[in-house]
């Protein structure tokens, strides 16, 4: 307890925090009313800890096994990612698209519609402030695991063996400007994302130049990312 108690008390100050709120109010009444809320509320000088850079190992494939008698195995590929104010973001989303990040992508339609290895299987980028982590997990039974395995692999291998076909780019663009919306549902999301701008240290303009960066995806563009993003020997 005393080291929570002192946690709190050294890094939850206001000089160390950010607030957001969404609402139907004034912002002069607003301001006002959290400056009054928040008077004893005093800042600190803060050290923040020094978090080692992630290791970026390169060499084989690397298999954690949990040898356990199971009917079902679930498996997780993956490595270490991008920040997300990183260049090649828009590039990134648009092939995790095309590979596992909706339900007319490479793997799902692969293994789950032609194989029927597994019934849910997808791939993802999660972006953080100084890195990020790329992902494909899925579940399948015991004795399909190392076929359904082998194909992902193969999969990953694709994305920068050569260009992604024309049909793909456009489903993929269309499905990300489509979506862009639902990022802005509620007034809670809405001020989590611009939130988000500020902690990442990116553009302020960055959702008003989000459609403009999707229309401009090419495919050469994508090949040349997925030849610098996916790298099979720190899987």
């Amino acid at each position: 307890q005393e080291d929570i108690t002192a946690f709190h008390y050294k890094y939850y100050r206001p000089n160390n925090a950010l607030m957001g709120i969404a609402g139907n109010f004034s912002k002069e009444d607003i301001v006002n009313r959290i400056a009054k809320e928040c008077d004893t509320w005093k800042g600190n000088v803060i050290t923040l800890p020094v978090i080692p850079e992630l290791a970026k190992e390169e060499g084989n494939l690397r298999i954690l096994l949990s040898d356990r008698d199971l009917q079902q195995s679930y498996m997780v590929i993956g490595q270490i990612g991008v920040p997300k104010r990183d260049s090649g973001y828009f590039q990134l989303l648009c092939l995790n698209t095309i590979l596992g990040g909706c339900f007319s992508s490479r793997l799902v339609g692969q293994i789950r519609s032609e194989k029927g290895y597994a019934y849910g299987i997808s791939s993802a980028f999660a972006f953080f402030e100084d890195s990020g982590v790329f992902y494909a997990e899925m579940q399948t039974e015991a004795v399909n695991t190392s076929a359904a395995v082998k194909l992902v692999l193969e999969n990953l291998n694709g994305m920068f063996v050569g260009m992604v076909k024309q049909e793909e780019l456009e489903f993929a663009k269309d499905f990300l400007a489509n979506n862009f919306i639902f990022q802005f549902q509620t007034p809670a999301r809405t001020v989590s994302n611009f939130m988000d701008l500020e902690l990442y240290g990116m553009d302020a303009d960055f959702y008003d130049n989000y459609l403009d960066n999707v229309q401009r995806l090419g495919r050469e563009g994508l090949l040349v990312a997925a030849r610098k993003y996916f790298t099979p020997d720190r899987l």
